[in-house]
């Protein structure tokens, strides 16, 4: 359990990174952080930073 939850702060941190400072797609940028579909990452993202990844890119 704790294990999951570490790689996914890790997966979020780098996932965040890459919204900031690239123009990929969602599925790109999950994909190359190790989450399975764009959908997975926009519910861990949501559910752990309270925004959807287009709100955390818009507002950066």
């Amino acid at each position: 359990m704790i294990v999951n939850v570490y790689l996914s702060c890790c997966r979020l941190v780098a996932a965040k990174q890459k919204l900031r400072f690239s123009a990929c797609s969602l599925e790109e940028i999950a994909f190359s952080v190790g989450w399975k579909d764009a959908q997975y990452l926009s519910r861990m993202f949501k559910k752990l930073e309270r925004m959807t990844p287009g709100e955390y890119r818009k507002n950066w």
